[in-house]
């Protein structure tokens, strides 16, 4: 066997993670992503903040509370996985400079 030279990895171990990436995204990713959302921050071009997503939450009659739209983001997100696309909305940004102080004709600042 080869010995081992330090950052390299070993091809069992690259199949391995090649198997978990292939993985469906499950609903307990998804909470977790959501709940790693920053609040107070301007909402993307679909107009929705982060908190509209994060805090989509009713409670049921009988006073569990449920995330309404986790079950429609899974499987949106294990759609593009599975088919293999991405919608070209999902790669638009809009950053907007903010003027911070010195001179206001200045682009650098």
């Amino acid at each position: 066997m080869a010995p081992v030279l330090p950052n390299t990895v070993h091809l069992d171990q690259c199949r391995s993670e090649a198997v978990i990436l292939s993985d469906h995204i499950s609903i307990t990713e998804v909470r977790d992503s959501l709940r790693k959302l920053n609040n107070n921050r301007a909402p993307g071009l679909d107009g929705y903040p982060a908190e509209f997503l994060r805090y989509a939450v009713m409670t049921k009659p009988d006073g569990k509370r449920e995330h309404v739209l986790l079950p429609a983001l899974t499987a949106i997100l294990n759609a593009a996985l599975t088919q293999g696309y991405i919608p070209d909305s999902w790669n638009v940004n809009l950053i907007t400079p903010i003027y911070t102080r010195g001179d206001a004709s200045d682009p650098a600042n």
